[in-house]
């Protein structure tokens, strides 16, 4: 189940009540200083609290905003603070193998911090080869990496 809570005095997203994001004043910095890299066309990759999402948002340079997120759950909860960004529910690497081409001016994924090598190996590596194979050499932001 997922859901946010606020019992320490900040945001956090929480999955089976083990956290997966939290919206804390260091967390916020992060987000902020990611934001100010993005201009133009922006493909969020993971929802989160929609922090960034927000962020974005609010930069005139921003044009258009696409999360993929894939806990439909996490868009039910966050959804509603959003006014610009188009939400779809699905796998990144699927979402990724589907496009016919890469509109984004920038793509930022999601906290990648938490990753043993092997996980980096299993999972971004392949989908940072899938993009630079199909679309070219792209600007792809890792937050958290």
């Amino acid at each position: 189940m997922i859901e946010i809570s606020t019992k320490h005095g900040y945001r956090e997203l929480l999955e089976d009540g083990r956290p997966l994001m939290q919206d804390t004043l260091q967390l916020r910095q992060e987000m902020r200083a990611l934001a100010l890299q993005c201009n133009g066309r922006i493909l969020l990759c993971g929802l989160g609290l929609g922090i960034l999402a927000k962020l974005c948002e609010q930069r005139r340079s921003v044009t258009s905003i696409v999360v993929v997120e894939r806990h439909e759950a996490v868009v039910d909860l966050v959804r509603w603070e959003l006014r610009r960004s188009h939400i779809i529910v699905a796998e990144i690497s699927a979402f990724v193998a589907c496009v016919p081409r890469w509109p984004w001016n920038v793509a930022v994924f999601d906290h990648y911090g938490d990753l043993s090598p092997v996980q980096w190996a299993q999972s971004v590596a392949p989908l940072l080869a899938t993009i630079h194979r199909r679309f070219g050499p792209q600007k792809v932001l890792l937050w958290g990496a």
